[in-house]
């Protein structure tokens, strides 16, 4: 794992959130990332765990997208 600042993170977080479609993000005091949206496999908008550790997601993040040479649209993939 890399050692990524907190600014970054947030920043991270927040463009993978627009990406998946949510309007809001937290991360907790013990560093959980929620988003607020329409929750997976659902229709209602609410608060969900989108990952335990916010370190962890936004460097997991950077890895998948230095993996793809393209960005994918999720919305309009067959």
């Amino acid at each position: 794992m890399t050692h990524i600042k907190d600014a970054d993170i947030r920043s991270i977080i927040k463009t993978e959130m627009q990406r998946l479609g949510a309007e809001r993000y937290r991360i907790t005091a013990s560093n959980e990332v929620h988003f607020y949206g329409v929750m997976p496999n659902s229709n209602r908008r609410g608060w969900y765990l989108q990952h335990y550790d916010a370190t962890d997601y936004a460097d997991q993040i950077l890895s998948d997208s230095a993996l793809s040479l393209e960005p994918i649209n999720y919305r309009n993939a067959s």
